[in-house]
């Protein structure tokens, strides 16, 4: 039992109290190169450096062109709590900087042995610091450049049990990896250098936001991102949402920044992810990389060790503006449909002019043929028509034509002259019981060809053909490799691939593509293996079909009778995706005949 009257409670030791905070702000070899680069970025540096060695367990070193400190600041920047970031309870309220609690450096020096070497302008030298758990730091005066480096080395090494709980090399690379991209896509006008051991990971010069997100993200990115710039309630948004074809089955695609700083949000995420809810299959998560602005005063960083939650004023409003940005530019580029009836009937074949009597005339844009007011009035197909085209639209024998299976579909009113009608090979349009459908029929094609290989791929059906005089392609050394590395899988669809120097001899295909470019597919998916991650089989599979039904060369010869229509239509509609093709544009609209008696005031 306790003897109450013993002294308990006692003030832990500064390095104790550093290790407890360490285990909070430096979790991983990550969480040093995220404070680090912050304070760099704090100090106004326009170009900085990281070295990792052993995934950042031996070495961690940042070099930057910052302010630098001088002697006596370098002497505080080692203790906890201290900051040149935030005075008053008033700082605190709006934090601007990226770090503010003075915590970081105290925390490393605690788990680790660290060097500093830092200038700043006003000094003719630098001064160095050198600092080991438990120890008092040593300075002395040294030559160096203007700004700041630190060496972070043997991290946790006075820690077993943290150290033994670090994961492999790999996953601690690809989260520090991940960090570097963040701060890059946030401060494009920065230059960063990444080096991973000797290896040279990026080199990204200062830029606008579209040269850096291309360049951070890979050229894959390229033609597939919509600017976006909005503004409402003060809230300012910037940045790039992805079309549909950029979606991957995991978040890694995804980033969000509140005045320059990353940040994690659910509920933020969500209105982001409601916009695309009718363009992307379930379990699919669109590409954006997007920069919120927002008063100081209305957030609050400062409620997670990471820094990386944020708290605001007004979380519905935020949620509705982030929502409202991401709609309306979806709408600007079509791929949200927001139907609407042009009241000029700018479309319609016919216009209006006057004769050399000044009497009103109807004239065909398209044939210049004239139309008689009195033979419009009178209702029937205007004389000048020729008999051929009057049969066209009234042959009884084309409706006798139609299927029992078609009247269970559409409406069997007599008087229907058509089900099916092709426009100028593309459009598709089908009268349903209340309105009209309109297909897109390269689209749907697109559609019906990539499940149809996907589900080929799941049932291990696969059907290819040899080619009676294998085709060569060269390519860069990148695609070779790329393509090598994925052989197996290429398999999976029927592209049997031999590699000799920089030829690809191709000797097999998916049968679906007999008509296709064949060369053009294979250097497609080389270029987008180089610059885009497949985390798994089924995720390839799901970009080499998208990659093979969008390139499929179409014959304009086929489907263009009626029954080769209907089933086009029947096969669109038993996809689990009918209305929008592999890359998330749409394949079809539909225009209620309430639309159309609206449009001519009935």
């Amino acid at each position: 039992m306790i003897n109450r009257n013993d002294n308990i409670i006692k003030i832990l030791p500064d390095f104790i109290a550093n290790q407890i905070a360490a285990g909070e702000v430096v979790q991983r070899p990550e969480s040093v190169v995220k404070e680090l680069v912050e304070n760099s970025l704090d100090s106004g540096a326009t170009e900085i450096a990281v070295v990792v060695r052993n995934a950042g367990k031996s070495l961690i070193h940042i070099i930057d062109n910052g302010s630098g400190m001088s002697k006596e600041n370098l002497e505080l920047s080692t203790k906890r709590h201290a900051t040149s970031k935030i005075e008053s309870q008033k700082d605190l309220e709006a934090i601007k900087t990226l770090g503010f609690r003075g915590e970081a450096l105290a925390s490393i020096t605690s788990v680790a042995h660290v060097e500093i070497i830092t200038r700043s302008e006003n000094d003719k030298l630098g001064y160095k610091l050198i600092s080991e758990p438990n120890k008092a730091p040593l300075i002395e005066e040294v030559n160096s450049n203007k700004g700041t480096q630190i060496l972070v080395k043997n991290l946790f090494y006075n820690v077993p049990a943290r150290r033994k709980f670090l994961k492999n090399n790999m996953s601690e690379f690809k989260a520090i990896s991940e960090t570097m991209i963040k701060f890059a896509l946030s401060f494009p006008a920065i230059r960063f250098t990444f080096y991973d051991d000797d290896n040279l990971i990026f080199d990204l010069n200062a830029s606008d936001l579209e040269t850096r997100v291309i360049a951070t993200l890979g050229r894959a990115v390229k033609d597939l991102i919509i600017p976006l710039e909005y503004e409402e309630e003060g809230i300012k948004i910037q940045g790039f949402v992805g079309k549909p074809f950029l979606a991957k089955q995991n978040s890694s695609n995804q980033y969000l920044f509140l005045n320059e700083r990353t940040i994690k949000n659910r509920y933020l995420n969500h209105a982001i992810m409601s916009c695309y809810e009718e363009l992307l299959e379930e379990k699919r998560f669109p590409f954006y990389v997007l920069f919120l602005e927002i008063d100081h005063n209305n957030i609050d960083i400062n409620v997670h060790p990471q820094k990386h939650e944020v708290k605001f004023e007004n979380d519905r409003l935020v949620y509705n503006v982030v929502k409202n940005a991401v709609m309306s530019t979806l709408r600007e580029v079509n791929l949200i449909p927001e139907f609407k009836i042009d009241t000029e009937l700018n479309y319609s074949p016919f216009k209006i002019e006057r004769n050399s009597d000044n009497e009103s005339i109807i004239v065909n844009r398209n044939t210049g043929e004239i139309i008689e007011r009195s033979e419009q009035r009178g209702g029937d197909f205007p004389r000048n028509y020729s008999d051929s085209s009057f049969r066209k639209f009234n042959n009884n024998e084309y409706s006798n034509e139609i299927s029992p299976d078609l009247n269970s579909i559409f409406s069997s009113n007599e008087e229907q002259s058509f089900e099916f009608l092709l426009i100028d090979d593309r459009f598709i349009i089908v009268k349903e019981q209340e309105h009209l459908l309109v297909i897109y029929k390269r689209r749907a094609l697109q559609r019906i060809y990539y499940e149809h290989l996907l589900n080929s791929f799941n049932n291990r059906q696969r059907k290819s053909q040899d080619l009676l005089f294998p085709d060569e392609i060269k390519l860069e050394k990148k695609q070779i490799t790329a393509l090598k590395l994925q052989t197996e899988n290429l398999k999976d669809f029927g592209f049997i691939l031999e590699f000799e120097d920089e030829t690809v001899t191709i000797s097999s295909v998916p049968e679906i593509i007999q008509h296709g470019n064949i060369k053009s597919i294979i250097e497609r998916i080389s270029n987008n293996l180089i610059d885009s991650e497949h985390s798994d089989r089924e995720e390839l599979h799901e970009f080499v079909a998208k990659i093979i039904a969008i390139s499929i060369n179409l014959n304009s010869t086929e489907n263009k009778n009626k029954n080769e229509l209907k089933m086009l239509y029947l096969d669109l509609f038993k996809c689990q995706n009918p209305y929008h093709s592999p890359t998330g544009k749409l394949t079809s609209f539909t225009i209620s005949y309430s639309e159309l008696e609206k449009k001519f005031r009935l």
